[in-house]
């Protein structure tokens, strides 16, 4: 049952759609989809690979979307909404420039930072290739991460489903548990969002 499933999964372009989900929400997506590989559903080196590009060409989008519109409507938003003067975001360029390389790591790690802070580092001129070797590093890591833990959980799992003959039960409940996870995290980047 698993495997015919599968099968028609990835004849309807399963990499791309598990691809596509990594771009918007990957650490999540990697582990589910590294979870399927242990059933035989994907390749594991596929899902790695794609969890790799799926967060760093998304990073890279959004670092050259900063550096590129700096004279355009970003730099009027910040003036309008952060009342940062020219002299004040000077400053501030001149403080992530310093600290880029931490700067990126904590912008990647914080749950409501990704998207502006990776816009912010390309707007403060952070250099291309300190951006670029950072980024590659923090997602290479991710990926290993999160394809690791996901892969030798469903090993984990499809050794208990084995032993007590219950695959088609716990399908349903690892997709259930991945929902769980998923709107706990939204939950929390919420709460976080208020605080700040």
């Amino acid at each position: 049952m698993v495997f015919d499933l599968s099968t028609i999964f990835l004849h309807g372009g399963g990499y791309l759609i598990v691809f596509l989900i990594m771009i918007i929400e990957g650490p999540i997506a990697t582990y589910a989809a590294a979870a399927a590989s242990a059933f035989g559903i994907f390749n594991i080196w596929i899902i790695f690979l794609l969890s790799f590009l799926g967060n760093l060409l998304p990073d890279t989008a959004l670092y050259c979307f900063g550096r590129f519109a700096r004279t355009g409507f970003i730099e009027r938003f910040l003036q309008k909404y952060f009342k940062l003067s020219k002299a004040r975001m000077a400053k501030v360029e001149r403080f992530i420039q310093k600290h880029a390389k931490k700067s990126i790591f904590i912008f990647k790690i914080t749950p409501v930072l990704p998207l502006p802070g990776l816009i912010l580092t390309g707007f403060m001129k952070v250099p291309f290739f300190t951006f670029l070797a950072t980024a590659f590093i923090f997602n290479l890591i991710s990926a290993i991460v999160f394809s690791s833990l996901g892969f030798y959980s469903g090993i984990a799992v499809s050794r208990i489903t084995a032993y007590f003959n219950l695959t088609q039960i716990i399908i349903p409940i690892i997709i259930i548990l991945i929902v769980i996870i998923y709107v706990a995290k939204n939950r929390l980047t919420k709460l976080i969002k208020t605080q700040i």
